[in-house]
Order: C-alpha cells, then structure tokens, then sequence
C-alpha cells in the first residue's frame, strides 16, 4: 500500500494516485467543457429557429404589402373600367332612346300609307300628303344623331415604369444588425428617490466595434425590491445609443434589465440601489466681496434667459449668473445701497428687476445694467420684506409690519390687502416670501407654513408646516430621537418659495436642527424633500425656479453659507 508522505515543505504523493487524480480532474473539465458547449449549440440553434421564425415573419410582411399594391392597382384598374363603361352607357342611352324614336315614326308612317291605298277621296289625300310634309320636317330633325360615338382613354405622359419603380423602392427596407448583445453595456447615474434617471445602452458589435446606428429590438424594465415594475420609457436616440428613463418613488435596491433580440446586455439584470439624499449638482459662492463673494445674499430670481439674479445684500449689489452658476456681472444701483434689500422679482415685461428696501421703504424698478426706471413708497409700509408680479402687472408687498400682502397697480396705487396677522387657519406670523403661479394666479407665502391665496385675493389652503415636517424628518430619526424632531419642526419656518410653470411648489424650511427643501405637487400633497446630504444648507432664505418646461433645477441662495446652490427636483 502506497502512503502519502508529508514533509516541512511540500507533500510528496504516489505516482499513480496523482495519475488517478489528474485523471478525474481531465474528466470533469472535459464533461465541464462539453456541457458549456452543449448550450452552447442550443443557443446557437435556438437563435437560428428564431432567425428562421423571423425571416419567414418578413416574407409574409414583404407578401402583404406587394399583394396591397396588387389590389391597390386593380382597385384602380375597376375604377377607370367603370367609368369608360358609364360613359359608354350614357351615351348609348342617349342613341337608344333617339333610335326607338325613329322606329316609332317609321311605323306610323307606314301605317298611315296601307291605310291610304284604297283611299279616293281627293280631300283625305291632299290632307294626309300635308301631314306628312310636316312630319318629314320633324324627320330632318331626327337624322342628326343627338349623342356622338367619341370615347378614348387619354393615358398621360408619365412613364410608369419609373413612376413605379421610385414608389417601389420607398415601400420599405430590410433591417438586419451586427448587434452582440453580450458586449453591448448599460452606465447609469446615481439614482435618487423621486427623481428621473436615466440610464444609456450603448450597443457593440461582435468586433468590440460601436454600433453608429439604432433600430435594434431593445426591451428595458425595471423592478424594485418588491417585485413591483416601475414605469419606464424607452427612447432610441438613432445613433447606436438608447436611454431607458424612470422614476424610482423611493429608496432601496432596484433591479435594471435590458435585453436586445431577447437576449440580456453585459452586467444584467442590473442591480442598484436608489438613494433618498439628494446632493447639490453646483454650487457657487463664498463670504466675500470679489467675483465669486457673497455677504449675506437673501433672495433670487431667473430670467427668461436663464440668468440668475442673486440679491448680495450686505454688498450692496445684485450677482448675475448663468444657470452653470458661472459669474458673469453685478448690478449696482443706489436703492441696493445701505445693506437692506431683501426681495427681489422680475418686472411685468421680464425684462426689468423689481426689489423692496426694509429700510427705506421703497420699490424700485432698475434695467438689467442697473439704470433707475421708476420707484415708489407708501405711507402704511412698516417692514415691506418681498415683492411679486402678477399677471395684470400688479405688484404684490409682502410686510410683516403691516401682517399683509399689499397689492398696488403699476403706479404705486394702493388697490387692496390680503390677508392679515393672526393665529387662524390663513394667517400670517411671519412671512418671508412670496411667488405667484404661471398656472392660474395663485398667490404662494412662505410664513411658518406655505400659505395660498386664488389670484383675487381668498384664502385657499396651507401647506406644509410642522405636521409635514415631522412625516420628513421621522425617516430620519426613526429609532430614536421622535422627540427632539418634534419641538424642533414646531419652531420651524419656511424662509423661501417658488412654483414652476406645472404647479409644482418649493419651499425651503429651516429648523433648529437642520434646513432642507420640500417639493409638493399642484394638489398640495408632498412629493419629495432635498436634504442636501454632503452639503447641508445652513439658512436657506431664498429660492427660485426656471420657468422652461426641460428644465426642472431649483436654484437655492444660503445665507448661513454665503453660496448659492443648484439642485434637480425632478
């Protein structure tokens, strides 16, 4: 019996056990091989009973559609007969109806004569001789066929030949592709809750070669963690590339499978996970007073040209940047001056700025390059705080002196007060901004809750507030801690508002515990919070939106941060 000898280094193995070994392992890598390659051959043949199945699918397409140029021909072929026969029978009808006419008259005549043979009267004679003159003159008549034989089919001069052939060629075409779907990828940004995420299919050929066209069968779904399907949408971008965009409505693990001719890309099914933090996409801004400076910058506005028109106030001064929050200029005008404007709006031809002095009292309209149009005050301001345009072109003051939003016409009339100070249902405590809705008018307060008005001034509904603070921040202090979220979302309060042209509402809240923005939807109902997760807001006082339909950032001004923010919301 051979035994196994052992040594500090190595073992030492009989000869024919390690034969014996090798053996067995040759064996199973053989039968390995010879499996792999056994489904490998049923692949390969499915794919050509696919083709088969494909290819047969196409001749009957390609047969449908000549046999309906065939009945489209005869159809017109019967149409053209018909009319040359409809023709034909009008006019034979015409010939009939002369022709029986003569037959008539004929007869007659002939009637008339036997009748006469044996007459010898010479009266009856003389009449009868009388009546036929008058008929051989009504005979003349009859002669003349009343309808002519003329009937020809005019073809025209288009040679059908290549009128024909050019429409043929335009019927269709056959699609094939060089697609190897086993190399083809997917990429995919960090996707976020209740944000639309798009990822890109990039197809390759069985060299490794980029595929530059598309039309390939690419099927797409995505899965979340409890096997529900999420919407999603498949668009082929016509250059090898295709976009498969949805929206995940909350965290967790998702799945990703993307199949082309039935058949799964590289790396899927895909599995990700979908995250609730929702980061800044760009910021800008320090504690400063160069380009890129800020000294406690307070509210906002864009442009129909997407320029961002931040109010630097403790600069005096009004930043303007592009929607890349890249400087480019500063406004300087003498009612920005003494540190003390804190609203600030586009003007009713949105080409215009319109901002509100605390200190002065005073609503200024400047030009873009800072040039003084008009200004105006008001005897009942106390602590005029923000400013909006309505359509009509009124201007709406919100003072917390006062408790009140006070609308005045372009002059500086007074037209009326909305609102007032109180602790019911609709009143104001303390407001901070106010927007007004591209969608019907809507006047939108940020105070301790989001408080809303119709366009003439009735109370509406509220929004937000402690209560829906406090579904936010239970997903963040669950396990612990439900007590501290709650006095500190009771003592909270909105310090910025802004709606897009779909209704949409943003506010941004402050707590003592942290600040963050809530998303509702038109109908009031919460649709996501940005929690700035790696970049927390400090004291965000102002925010704003684009009004364009492709773009959905909002754009955030941060005192406490001297910095202004951008962040996608949908």
């Amino acid at each position: 019996q051979q035994a196994v000898v052992s040594t500090a280094d190595h073992t030492v193995i009989p000869f024919s056990i390690a034969i014996k070994r090798m053996s067995e392992i040759l064996i199973y890598k053989a039968n390995e091989c010879t499996s792999k390659l056994n489904s490998a051959a049923e692949m390969v043949t499915a794919e050509m009973h696919r083709l088969d199945h494909n290819a047969d699918q196409s001749f009957d397409m390609v047969n449908q559609l000549f046999q309906e140029v065939v009945s489209a021909v005869e159809r017109r072929r019967e149409e053209v007969l018909s009319e040359v026969k409809h023709n034909k029978d009008e006019k034979k009808k015409v010939l009939e109806e002369q022709l029986k006419l003569i037959n008539s008259e004929k007869s007659q005549v002939d009637k008339d004569v036997q009748a006469m043979k044996h007459q010898v009267e010479v009266r009856n004679i003389t009449k009868k001789i009388s009546q036929l003159n008058m008929k051989l003159d009504a005979v003349n008549q009859l002669a003349e066929p009343r309808e002519n034989s003329y009937i020809v089919f005019q073809r025209s001069n288009k040679s059908y030949d290549d009128v024909v052939s050019r429409l043929l060629k335009d019927v269709g075409q056959i699609k094939t592709s060089k697609t190897f779907p086993s190399l083809c990828r997917v990429t995919m940004e960090t996707s976020i809750a209740n944000l639309e995420t798009t990822a890109k299919v990039q197809t390759i050929d069985y060299h490794g070669q980029i595929q530059e066209f598309g039309g390939d069968p690419v099927t797409a779904e995505v899965v979340n963690d409890k096997g529900d399907h999420v919407n999603a949408k498949l668009k082929d971008n016509g250059d090898g590339t295709y976009h498969v965009n949805f929206t995940p409505n909350c965290s967790g693990t998702y799945c990703l499978k993307v199949k082309i001719f039935d058949r799964p890309i590289k790396d899927c099914p895909l599995f990700f996970d979908v995250t609730e933090h929702n980061s800044p996409i760009l910021s800008f801004g320090s504690k400063g007073v160069k380009e890129k400076g800020f000294v406690q910058p307070c509210s906002l506005t864009l442009d129909p040209r997407d320029r961002v028109f931040i109010v630097d106030t403790g600069n005096s001064r009004i930043k303007v940047l592009s929607t890349n929050l890249d400087y480019q200029t500063h406004v300087l005008n003498q009612s920005l001056e003494g540190r003390s404007v804190t609203g600030v709006c586009l003007g009713s031809s949105a080409d215009t700025l319109i901002t509100v002095n605390w200190r002065t009292k005073t609503v200024t309209e400047i030009s873009m390059d800072g040039v003084t149009i008009g200004a105006f005050s008001h005897d009942d301001f106390i602590e005029p705080i923000a400013v909006a345009i309505n359509a009509e072109g009124d201007m709406l003051v919100a003072d917390n002196g006062v408790g009140s939003i006070m609308v005045f016409e372009s002059c500086g009339k007074l037209k009326k007060k909305i609102g007032k100070k109180g602790s019911k249902k609709g009143d104001f405590k303390e407001m901070s901004s106010l927007c007004i809705s591209p969608v019907n008018g809507d006047i939108i307060v940020a105070d301790t809750r989001i408080i809303v008005f119709n366009a003439e001034g009735e109370f509406l509904r509220e929004l937000g507030g402690a209560a829906t603070s406090l579904l936010t921040s239970g997903r963040e202090s669950a396990g612990g801690g439900g007590g501290g979220a709650t006095a500190a979302a009771a003592r909270g309060r909105y310090s910025g508002v802004a709606v897009d042209n779909e209704g949409t509402i943003l506010a941004a809240r402050m707590e003592k515990a942290r600040s963050y923005i809530q998303v509702f939807n038109a109908d009031g109902s919460l649709y996501s919070v940005i929690d700035s997760h790696g970049s927390k807001l400090k004291r965000p006082t102002g925010i704003a939106v684009s009004l364009s339909p492709s773009d959905r950032h909002a754009y955030v001004v941060d005192i406490g941060h001297d910095c202004i923010r951008k962040y996608r919301y949908k």
